[in-house]
């Protein structure tokens, strides 16, 4: 089964105008036209991938069984759809753990089910077969470093992979090909934007995860005999590409092909 991405025809057109240098109002998406082209061009192919391959989430899916349970308000309304997603979910999800991108794609596209991953792939998929070859599905880290006061030498170090993926790319555009300029593509959390916007929204959004493993840096240090005001931190985001092989990217490259 193969993800057919060429039916936007709105993206198609903007494409095009973008590379004639004709963009314009009536080939752009309004919503998008305070933002930069490349962020809006972005924005179109997140959506043109999310129309083709439409996916719900499974965490999504079971916490939507619980509300089946007669605790829940919500009892009557979900029952009556709710023992036809589960089966489907369970046995979905069940073959979203391969290793291989293109049976990853078809499973979403057959289930309507992915995670982060999954929509990352398939965004990626739609950008290499636009040409937008300088591309990569990136995460997060979050680091945390304590410093002597006195001599700024390191005391603790920690660092924490956040479970989430999603895509960066330059657009073709030279000027943003650093890690640090790149376009952020998030269709898990519907979003585009440049990576300070990303990072900000990152923060606010893992603030419980962020805090917790804030917490029990603190209990480590603590741990060592250590108080954590006596020392300098620095906290920090920043953005790491997830661990893809070369196979894999070659797949993602190749599917639409």
């Amino acid at each position: 089964m193969q993800i057919n991405f060429n039916n936007n025809k709105n993206t198609h057109q903007y494409i095009a105008a973008k590379n004639s240098g004709i963009e314009n109002s009536k080939t752009t998406n309004q919503t998008f036209t305070g933002k930069n082209p490349d962020i809006r061009l972005a924005s179109d192919i997140m959506r043109a991938a999310k129309l083709d391959v439409p996916m719900f989430s499974p965490n999504y899916a079971h916490y939507f069984y619980k509300c089946t349970k007669p605790e829940s308000k919500f009892q009557k309304q979900a029952n009556k759809l709710c023992d036809m997603l589960r089966d489907r979910v369970n046995f979905g999800v069940r073959l979203l753990t391969t290793n291989s991108p293109k049976e990853n794609l078809d499973s979403a596209k057959f289930y309507s089910l992915g995670h982060c991953y999954e929509k990352a792939m398939a965004v990626m998929a739609e950008l290499f077969s636009k040409g937008y070859d300088k591309t990569s599905m990136t995460g997060v880290l979050y680091k945390i470093n304590y410093t002597n006061k006195k001599t700024g030498k390191p005391v603790c170090k920690r660092s924490m992979q956040i479970d989430h993926v999603f895509v960066t790319s330059s657009m073709n555009n030279k000027n943003l090909e650093g890690m640090k300029k790149r376009i952020v593509i998030d269709p898990w959390l519907d979003f585009t934007g440049t990576v300070p916007e990303a990072m900000a929204k990152y923060k606010d959004f893992y603030k419980n995860i962020l805090d917790a493993f804030d917490k029990t840096t603190d209990k480590h240090l603590r741990m060592m005999g250590k108080k954590p005001d006596k020392y300098n931190v620095e906290k920090k985001l920043e953005f790491s590409n997830a661990i893809l092989k070369p196979s894999e990217i070659l797949e993602i490259q190749n599917y639409l092909k």
